[in-house]
C-alpha cells in the first residue's frame, strides 16, 4: 500500500506567518518527492508566491499545486 498523505503537527504557538520562510523549501521538497517537480520553474515560482502571499497576511495558504497524485494540504 503506497503512502497518500503525510502530516505535519505544528505547535499551538506556530501561526501562518512563522511558516514564510519555510515554504519554500518545504514545497520543493515536497514536489522533488512526489516526483511533481516541473522542467519549468517559473511555474513552480508562480504557486509558490501564490502560497506565500497568505502566509505573510498570517492566513491559511491555499495550498496551491498543480494537478498531481499528491497535493499539499493544509488543515482547516
Amino acid at each position: 500500500m503506497r503512502a497518500r498523505s503525510g502530516h505535519i503537527k505544528f505547535d499551538k504557538k506556530v501561526r501562518w506567518k512563522n511558516l514564510v520562510s519555510a515554504f519554500r523549501p518545504l514545497f520543493l521538497k515536497f514536489l522533488e518527492e512526489t516526483q511533481q517537480l516541473p522542467e519549468d520553474m517559473e511555474s513552480v515560482d508562480v504557486l509558490v508566491e501564490e502560497n506565500l502571499r497568505d502566509l505573510r497576511s498570517n492566513r491559511k495558504p491555499e495550498g496551491y499545486n498543480r494537478e498531481g497524485v499528491m497535493r499539499m494540504i493544509f488543515p482547516i
